[in-house]
């Protein structure tokens, strides 16, 4: 209650946002389209702490903090778009170029040591204590040229081909353009003549294969990525200078280079339609912050570490069960499996916080430490002390066979990302009746259960699970769990999550369960109506899984090295709702 008494915070966002379009008809077959866009965003935070809120600001007397922020978001785009059909032949053929400006400015004042909480935050200058104020500019750019070209002759064979020049600021000076190819091709088996005349086209009506290549970039970093920069704070001496970031000068757009071979067919007068892709995509100068040693004196930099695959397929099924004159039903069916693997790496393998790796001829978010085996007991003491360990620890697999505890001892635990995944939906109609059952899983993921994994060590200073009274004793040796320890002595948690941590988190939900009725009796036509629907919804109805964490769908962290990390992830709700909709 004194926190929410003594605490004032007040935030404010206000945008303009304003967009022009004009189409110039320049001929019959060409036009010139101009588009401009413009946004504005300014944001405001005013915070006060009172001089007595204990362990937030009763050692300063009450702090006080008034920052401002204002972005501005500024496009245009200009292409020339031309179309015209020579017979059979349709050709049409776009050439533009797109710009893209932000600037972004920051100010913050914070002052410390108020003689009265009388002014909060609307007199920043009663604060004895005046803390460095704060400030920031920053603009980021992208220009770019672009070209299309598309032909279609007879609606049996397709081809298009497109090339872009993207430049971008943030990359380093020499790497701030990259070219952009691709092209793609397509056939329509089922519009020539001689496959019209088989007997297959009555029972394959539509049947198109299609393959595609190309190269996209990605220059997704914050502004100045690629410079040394320096930043200003407090010290004995006043306020000094001082390197912030480490620069790096040959900072390189991300490439991804993707091969795409598919075909669509429909079977049965289009009841049942089937599509097919197989994918293979390499990124070439993939970004990522990386973790620096202590030695450079920097925490991280961006850095293009090496280059990553990712294959796999997509399959996609829908049927028309059941169609007649009061009764339909639908299915959807759909399945993806991918297999990534890390080709190359610029230097050695790169950690994560947790258990997650990047290593050269593995695959991606893997993870990777040590294997639990259970805990110490009396009758090892003399093997736990040859690795510096004793009855009550936790005993870890010597999987090199050194008769030490070292990081060699480390192996692949898992994966977050699963071996394939799958979804079904069905749809079913009655007269006025509509029901709807989608359910979908994934198999051969694996999470990090950090809740347990803290939960259950008694190092930590959160709370505990009950499973902590079943730690290593003299009387109780029979226990995964190692004995109540120091948090000097456990060490930290987070360097340590071994394969007990890391749990099957394979599941099976029903994600959405509906059931709606339509009526249109004429009585309704009384009421000005034309239809009225009832219906109820449950979405996340039920969950089958062996993952004793909440929910087995869900990643804590979004970092590349850090997915499938599970911190006290809330779980995905269940939602029942109910519906009433009219018709006028």
């Amino acid at each position: 209650v004194k926190l929410l008494n003594e605490i004032k915070s007040t935030f404010g966002r206000t945008y303009s946002i304003a967009n022009f379009t004009a189409n110039f008809h320049l001929t019959k077959d060409l036009d010139l389209v101009t588009q401009l866009g413009g946004q504005t965003e300014s944001t405001y935070d005013f915070y006060y702490a009172g001089k007595d809120v204990l362990g937030v600001s009763q050692s300063v007397s009450g702090r006080a903090r008034r920052r401002h922020d204002n972005i501005g978001r500024w496009t245009n785009e200009n292409y020339l778009a031309y179309k015209h059909d020579f017979g059979k032949h349709n050709l049409q053929l776009t050439a533009g170029a797109s710009w893209y400006y932000q600037r972004s400015t920051m100010t913050s004042v914070q002052t410390e040591n108020f003689f009265d909480d009388y002014y909060t935050y609307n007199n920043i200058g009663a604060g004895a204590t005046v803390i460095p104020p704060q400030s920031l500019y920053r603009q980021e750019q992208t220009m770019s040229y672009y070209g299309r070209l598309q032909y279609n002759y007879d609606s049996r064979y397709l081809f298009t081909a497109s090339y872009r020049n993207d430049g971008a600021s943030q990359p380093a000076i020499g790497q701030k353009r990259g070219n952009f190819p691709s092209f793609s091709v397509g056939w329509n088996l089922h519009n020539e003549s001689f496959y019209k005349e088989s007997s297959l086209a009555d029972v394959i009506s539509t049947v198109k294969f299609r393959g595609s290549w190309g190269v996209t970039g990605n220059a997704l970093l914050p502004a100045y990525a690629s410079w040394q920069l320096v930043g200003s704070q407090s010290s004995p001496f006043g306020v000094v200078t001082t390197p912030i970031s480490l620069g790096n000068n040959v900072l390189a757009w991300e490439e991804a280079v993707q091969t795409n071979i598919g075909a669509d067919l429909s079977l049965l007068n289009n009841r049942i339609n089937i599509t097919f892709d197989w994918y293979n995509k390499v990124n070439r100068n993939l970004l990522l912050l990386k973790e620096l040693t202590a030695e450079s004196g920097y925490p991280n930099a961006y850095q293009n570490i090496g280059k990553i695959r990712n294959r796999g397929i997509e399959i996609g099924v829908t049927t028309v069960n059941i169609d007649n004159k009061d009764l339909r039903w639908t299915t959807s069916a759909n399945f993806t499996m991918n297999r990534s693997k890390v080709l190359k790496l610029n230097g050695a393998p790169i950690f994560g916080t947790w258990a997650g790796w990047i290593a050269e001829g593995r695959p991606l978010n893997e993870f990777y430490g040590y294997v639990r085996q259970g805990v110490w007991s009396e009758a090892e003491k003399a093997q736990a002390e040859s690795y510096g360990r004793e009855p009550g620890d936790t005993k870890w697999q010597d999987t090199n066979g050194n008769g030490v505890k070292d990081i060699d001892d480390r192996v692949p635990l898992g994966n977050a990302m699963p071996s394939w995944e799958a979804s079904i939906n069905n749809r079913i109609s009655y007269k006025g009746f509509s029901f709807l059952l989608d359910v979908g899983g994934m198999k051969g993921l694996s999470l990090i259960n950090t809740a347990r994994h803290l939960m259950q060590n008694s190092a930590t200073s959160v709370n505990s699970f009950g499973d902590i009274l079943n730690a290593w004793t003299p009387d109780n040796q029979n226990t995964i769990i190692p004995a109540v320890r120091t948090a000097q002595d456990r060490g930290n948690p987070s360097e340590v999550a071994d394969s007990y941590a890391v749990e099957d988190a394979s599941f099976i939900r029903v994600r959405n369960i509906g059931l709606s009725y339509t009526t249109r009796v004429p009585w309704l036509q009384k009421l000005l109506l034309k239809s009225l629907t009832i219906g109820a919804n449950v979405e996340n109805a039920f969950l089958w899984t062996k993952y004793s964490g909440f929910d087995p769908e869900y990643s804590s962290l979004d970092a590349k090295l850090d997915q499938g990390v599970d911190i006290y992830q809330y779980p995905k709700p269940r939602v029942i709702s109910f519906t009433l909709n009219a018709t006028f």
